[in-house]
């Protein structure tokens, strides 16, 4: 292994001492079906998202802006098979560090510690804002 590179990555962990807070929700749907969401941190990629947008409805989707990028769900629902084939084939085209589990859980509120705020709600740019219809929730630690 290069040492510089090393040196690098154990820098970078040490810097994320200080623990943050956030509340997520699950895009488990009920009755075997879950939503799509998908979050990546460049506000360039957006543009990548106009063939999927084009085949959905308004009430379809939400496209709503982070503090480093953006988040997408589709608020239809999908067998879990489609799903992955469909989260796979996004992370081809748009670079994201969002990792696949089921269920996949996506950020609503702002981000805190024990000094505040540091990072708003993502905010809704495109398409609708159907968030409430997902039951499961959860607080979940991050760092920024």
């Amino acid at each position: 292994m290069n040492p510089s590179l090393f040196f690098l990555k154990v820098k970078h962990f040490i810097k994320r001492d200080k623990k943050y807070y956030a509340e997520a929700i699950s895009n488990y749907m009920g009755d075997g079906r879950f939503a799509l969401f998908f979050d990546f941190d460049n506000k360039s990629d957006i543009s990548k998202l106009k063939d999927i947008i084009n085949y959905l409805d308004d009430e379809d989707y939400g496209i709503f802006e982070t503090k480093h990028g953006y988040q997408f769900i589709v608020y239809l629902p999908f067998k879990l098979h489609e799903l992955k084939i469909i989260f796979n084939n996004l992370k081809k085209v748009i670079k994201t560090d969002y990792f696949w589990s089921v269920p996949l859980w996506l950020r609503t509120s702002e981000k805190f510690n024990e000094d505040g705020i540091i990072s708003s709600k993502p905010y809704l740019i495109m398409g609708t804002d159907k968030r409430n219809i997902f039951k499961l929730k959860k607080l979940y630690r991050t760092w920024d």
